[in-house]
């Protein structure tokens, strides 16, 4: 970029020295504005410095006033221009649009070519010039100091120096300074209104500024008053960006807090579907009826789409499915030799004493080998435990899709499988109690029986005596026929 600016300059130079070679004689060189404005050498001075140089050209703005210099911008067609910096008496009574041939002497200040020690000819006046739209781009060219420009983008900040009020406007990394002189305030906060953020188009003269070389920076829009600065949209309480994160996060927190709110009140209904069927469970008077609420319930608050409850046969040494209306066919194996299929992994499960969760079935070595075409997707073996016994195995499967049973699956599952096997210990108690009840009740009636047959004896052995001794011609035949109405009475009364 310095190499192309450098080259620039040299073409500039060349064609004004061309230029100037007929006023050589009389002292000074007559210029356009673009050949007035040219820098030259590697820190971009004025390529005239110096020198006393004549140039004609049009009043773009107002006379400035900054610090204790005066500065009038002119320009021509083309859109160049250069500053003329001079008295008050000289320049306050130019206006906008005036024609001016001037001479003067090129001089720097703060590295942008002015005229200083003017001659100023009035030559007509004309309509001012509208200003020259410029983009970020051109916000930073050599080519339009010195004209009337109007920019426009967001503010990006407000602050005061020695100047006066200094804005800063620019986008996504391309920045320009606005600068309102403290002379030219039309209000007591000059550019104070202006909030970062806030849509402002401003129309000023593009002038430079830098303290030190190389000259190839500080560029700013000048106002001639407040006025100057257009707001064309004000700041919103956030920035659109801003505002849109802000709503999309929102929106994801209370889809969160929703799913949540939903996942712990399905947690809560389960928990008291499961709370209500621990219950139903120790109310329950036998296996089939245990195996008919499991089946029942468990499919409304677990994933399964069957359960299948099997008990432990010492004397035969199977696991036997408990009957139930949803699988009324009775089904026993063996625990060592069981089918394949379900089978084994209900009686891998019952040999390992632990909780066997399949995914998948298809995938698992346990269930291979069976054909059967209602063999499910996924299942979980939970053995049955009361007090470390082991009493059997339950089953809960999936028939349509794999499924991945979590560690919350698996504890409630293994917390109704011990609350079976305590009720099922229950049922045995109860069953034991009623045939013990059944025992001593045929020992009271046998005790019963025993007594009624020992009184039964002794009046029944006195008729059979009695009756043997009767016979013709008894003298006592009148006192042992009352003796054996009073034994059958006795005998009637016993029974």
């Amino acid at each position: 970029m310095a190499k192309a600016r450098d080259s620039r300059s040299l073409i500039l130079l060349l064609g004004s020295l061309a230029a100037v070679m007929p006023y050589a004689a009389f002292g000074q060189i007559r210029l356009p504005l673009e050949q007035a404005g040219a820098r030259s050498g590697q820190d971009f001075v004025p390529a005239h410095l110096g020198k006393k140089i004549s140039v004609s050209g049009v009043v773009g703005a107002r006379m400035y006033r900054v610090e204790d210099r005066c500065l009038l911008p002119i320009q021509d067609a083309s859109h160049h221009g250069i500053l003329l910096m001079g008295s008050p008496q000289e320049l306050a009574t130019l206006t906008p649009g005036d024609g001016l041939d001037v001479t003067g002497t090129v001089s720097a200040r703060g590295g942008m070519p002015v005229l200083s020690e003017l001659s100023i000819v009035r030559t007509g006046a004309a309509t001012a010039p509208k200003p020259a739209l410029i983009g970020p781009d051109s916000w930073h060219s050599f080519e339009t100091l010195g004209v009337l420009v109007t920019a426009e983008s967001f503010v990006t900040s407000v602050d005061q120096n020695a100047d006066g009020d200094v804005a800063t406007i620019g986008d996504r990394g391309n920045f320009i300074h606005v600068l309102l002189p403290r002379a030219h305030r039309t209000g007591s906060s000059g550019l104070g209104y202006l909030s970062a953020g806030d849509h402002v188009r401003v129309t000023g003269t593009l002038i430079q500024y830098l303290k030190a070389a190389p000259f190839d920076g500080g560029f700013y829009v000048m106002l001639p008053d407040s006025s100057a600065v257009s707001l064309v949209e004000k700041r919103t309480f956030l920035p659109p960006l801003l505002l849109l994160s802000a709503l999309a996060a929102t929106s994801l927190m209370l889809i969160i807090w929703w799913i949540r709110e939903r996942r712990m009140a399905m947690q809560r209904r389960s928990m008291r579907i499961l709370h209500s069927l621990s219950e139903e469970i120790i109310a329950a008077q036998s296996p089939a009826d245990l195996a008919r609420r499991l089946e029942t319930v468990l499919p409304q608050v677990t994933s399964a789409s069957s359960v299948r409850l099997y008990l432990f046969n010492s004397r035969t040494r199977s696991l036997e499915r408990v009957v139930s209306p949803a699988h009324p066919e009775p089904v026993a194996f063996a625990v060592d030799t069981p089918p394949p299929g379900v089978p084994t992994g209900v009686a891998v499960c019952f040999r390992n004493r632990r909780l066997l969760s399949i995914p998948d079935t298809r995938r698992s070595p346990f269930l291979k080998g069976s054909a059967r075409s209602d063999m499910p997707r996924a299942a979980l073996f939970v053995p049955t435990f009361a007090h470390q016994e082991l009493l059997g195995v339950l089953e809960l499967s999936i028939q349509q899709r794999p499924h991945f049973y979590t560690q919350e699956e698996q504890a409630a599952a293994q917390h109704i499988a011990n609350q079976v096997a305590a009720a099922l210990k229950l049922q045995e108690q109860q069953t034991i109690r009623e045939q013990l009840f059944r025992s001593e009740k045929l020992a009271a009636t046998g005790q019963l029986i025993s007594g009624v047959a020992s009184e039964l004896r002794a009046p029944l052995d006195t008729i059979l005596r009695l009756s043997a001794m009767l016979g013709p011609g008894s003298a006592s035949i009148e006192r042992d026929a009352r003796t054996l109405a009073s034994e059958a009475r006795r005998a009637s009364e016993i029974v």
